[in-house]
């Protein structure tokens, strides 16, 4: 059984997110909190980085892209560390 405390922890933190491609940043600075059985929703218009943030998450960019600043945490693990 989870603490008061760590029923608190965010299941999925994205902080200060960037992503760029050579020569261009396309993603800038994207905060994301999702606390334990909360449901969020992504909106944005076309090419406002919706995709690559999720790809980010997954490990999935572009071999292209990358992530120049900011930590993505799934149950308080970094994801951007892992291979």
């Amino acid at each position: 059984m989870a603490d008061a405390a760590t029923a608190r922890e965010p299941t999925l933190a994205i902080r200060d997110l960037r992503i760029a491609f050579p020569g261009r940043e396309v993603v800038s600075g994207v905060n994301i909190t999702v606390a334990p059985g909360e449901i969020v929703a992504v909106i944005g218009e076309s090419g406002s980085g919706k995709t690559l943030t999720a790809l980010a998450v997954l490990g999935l960019l572009p071999r292209q892209a990358v992530v120049t600043s900011g930590d993505i945490s799934l149950n308080r693990r970094p994801m951007l560390d892992l291979t």
